[in-house]
């Protein structure tokens, strides 16, 4: 007996397009044809019955799974997109390039205008900039300094200048003090930055 529409000739079903199996007993999904032992499948589908979908990035095999296209792939299903700096990893998680991050690798590290990412860390332009995006710069008087934290601070190149960013200048004749107040070498010299000479 030939099912779900079959025509018998001879002996033989011969079943409509949809329908595999010697008696057309077999439903074919998805745009499945059927042959004389089940279904074969469209490429993104899989399983006895085409009824295991593989997505847009999949190929489905016949025992039900799925070969993703590439590495960037992942999911029983081929469902996860690592996009195009990440690779699916064997702990079913999105394994990012080192200068991206984020579930799916979508987020670059950003390392503003004065750096640049290298290995998954933000190298400076100049020993001017620092902390962990190089946002902290130190301007034309000091340089930066990693602290263990990995933030940085500022160094001042001489004890004329003073300040979190080394931009207070005590001048030629005075150096910095506490809360970066200005000690003037002499009386001979006064004012904010030791800058008026009273002789």
């Amino acid at each position: 007996m030939c099912e779900h529409g079959g025509i018998c000739e001879d002996d033989v079903c011969h079943c409509p397009v949809s329908n595999g199996g010697q008696h057309c007993e077999f439903d074919c999904k998805h745009g499945g044809v059927g042959n004389p032992t089940g279904c074969t499948c469209t490429q993104h589908y899989g399983g006895q019955f085409c009824d295991v979908s593989c997505g847009p990035h999949g190929t489905g095999n016949e025992d039900g799974t799925c070969t993703c296209d590439s590495e960037q792939y992942g999911g029983d299903n081929c469902e996860i997109d690592c996009g195009e700096h990440g690779e699916f990893g064997s702990s079913n998680e999105c394994v990012c390039e080192s200068c991206f991050t984020g579930e799916r690798c979508e987020i670059p590290l950003e390392c503003g205008a004065n750096g640049s990412c290298e290995s998954g860390v933000c190298v400076c332009s100049s020993s001017r900039y620092g902390g962990l995006h190089c946002e902290l710069d130190c301007g034309e008087h000091g340089s930066s300094m990693r602290t263990f934290a990995g933030e940085g601070t500022c160094v001042c190149e001489s004890p004329r200048f003073g300040g979190a960013r080394c931009d207070v200048d005590c001048g030629e004749h005075g150096r910095i003090a506490a809360g970066d107040q200005c000690v003037c070498e002499s009386e001979r010299y006064t004012g904010k930055h030791c800058e008026t000479d009273l002789c």
